[in-house]
């Protein structure tokens, strides 16, 4: 499992340097600070290497040869082999400051050029996203703690940072309503708890979460010692691969799309979708309506019932 391999795994010292970099003098969000360590640990171990003692022999050669197996395995996104790419260039250029590396070594970085609206966004159809919600109907804890998560990540399209920043204080029980921050420094507003969600987080929360954790993460670890839940990308791609489903990709951003592009088909205003995704620009929303933007129908109000 990630989340237990990558909380034993060594972190060189170089890295945790560069994160305190990131926190301290560059004042990042954590996000970022969290997504770029996450980068990194996989970058120090895919090359077999526990200390940064290597970085001073690296070439642009060697680089350039992870980049190519990244994208011949054919299971990461150009985006996502570009967003490697550019942590990988943001770190060796505080490499260079601080003496570990070659000089030039950043800048020798290439990756994939990404063209703006260049390709439909994958996502599974919302027949798919209710076959996957199904796997979680049972009575273990993981089906549990994973049917709160997989709904809210495709009923609101909450990003993998934004369920893992839930905390229990964020939940007004009375008013049916829960307090969402924003990734990437955006807003926090308030989001209507449909009844099907509350019920899979009071369920959850009753029954599987820790008593005694003094933690105030919403979801935790279900074995001792209980800490934050960490990457959730293989609690959902594991269930994903489960059901055989041909879809390309298979982590938690691919409920964010599905729910994208239901509200799309719902005939819901981009302004509305915007707001519940946290997208800063109207633009971001419109890529997944490019085909047929000018046939999309707008309506008065926008009520997340019946989504399911």
């Amino acid at each position: 499992m990630i989340e237990k391999s990558f909380q034993k795994s060594f972190i060189p010292p170089q890295v945790k340097k560069f994160v305190y970099y990131m926190r301290i003098e560059r004042d990042l969000s954590e996000t970022t600070i969290y997504f770029r360590q996450t980068e990194l640990r996989r970058f120090f171990s895919q090359i077999k290497q526990e200390s940064g003692q290597f970085l001073a022999h690296l070439t642009p050669a060697h680089l350039d040869a992870i980049l190519i197996h990244k994208f011949n395995q054919r299971i990461y996104a150009p985006a996502t082999i570009k967003n490697f790419g550019h942590t990988l260039r943001v770190f060796f250029r505080y490499a260079e400051h601080q003496g570990w590396c070659r000089s030039g070594i950043a800048d020798s970085i290439q990756t994939p050029r990404i063209y703006k609206y260049a390709t439909l966004p994958v996502a599974p159809t919302w027949e798919e996203v209710q076959r996957l919600i199904k796997t979680t109907e049972g009575n273990r804890p993981s089906d549990i703690r994973a049917r709160a998560i997989i709904l809210l990540l495709a009923i609101y399209g909450l990003r993998n940072s934004e369920v893992r920043q839930l905390r229990l204080e964020d939940f007004d029980w009375e008013q049916k309503t829960f307090r969402l921050k924003h990734s990437k420094r955006g807003p926090t507003q308030q989001m209507p708890l449909l009844p099907t969600v509350g019920q899979a987080l009071i369920r959850y929360i009753k029954n599987v979460r820790p008593k005694r954790s003094a933690k105030r993460e919403l979801f935790l670890t279900l074995h001792a010692p209980y800490r934050p839940l960490g990457d959730i990308w293989e609690l959902v791609s594991s269930r994903w691969r489960k059901l055989n489903i041909s879809i390309k990709h298979h982590g938690p951003h691919t409920l964010r799309h599905a729910c994208a592009t239901r509200l799309i088909n719902r005939g819901v205003p981009f302004k509305t979708i915007a707001d519940q995704l946290g997208h800063r620009s109207l633009d971001t929303t419109k890529i997944y309506a490019k085909v047929d933007l000018p046939r999309l129908r707008e309506v008065a109000n926008f009520n997340l019932r019946g989504v399911l």
